[in-house]
């Protein structure tokens, strides 16, 4: 398997973890509330946009990408700011996920997967300036 593809995979799964225990988290926090669990994911991926810029804006990374031994950085290997990760994470719902549309979502991710593998990284990398690795 060549590099882009692995690291198109591990890029997913560390998105994949974030969303695992922050959604987990997330569940417990608002058990006591009558929604459904659809809500409350959806409602989790909303607010996860800005924890996620906070994360990567004071760590460089998610806690996904950290057990995974990635970090977010500018092009020169600077820190990234809030706003640019901020701006990074809301792309990443607009372009990664269309806005959490079912049945959309899984082509939004087969989009991006194809994007990471045939470029080395994502729309939501090229318009923040950002790379991960």
């Amino acid at each position: 398997m060549d590099v882009s593809k692995k690291n198109a995979i591990k890029r997913f799964l560390a998105r994949s973890v974030d969303y695992l225990w922050f959604t987990t988290l997330l569940l417990f926090l608002l058990s006591s509330f009558d929604w459904n669990e659809a809500t409350v994911i959806y409602i989790g991926w909303i607010v996860f946009i800005p924890i996620e810029a906070m994360f990567i804006a004071q760590w460089n990374a998610t806690p996904g990408k950290a057990l995974l031994g990635m970090k977010v950085s500018s092009q020169d290997g600077s820190t990234v700011d809030i706003g640019r990760s901020l701006a990074r994470s809301t792309y990443v719902w607009v372009y990664g996920f269309w806005l959490g549309i079912p049945v959309l979502s899984f082509f939004a991710n087969l989009s991006a997967y194809n994007d990471c593998t045939e470029n080395g990284n994502t729309i939501w990398d090229r318009k923040t300036e950002l790379v991960v690795g």
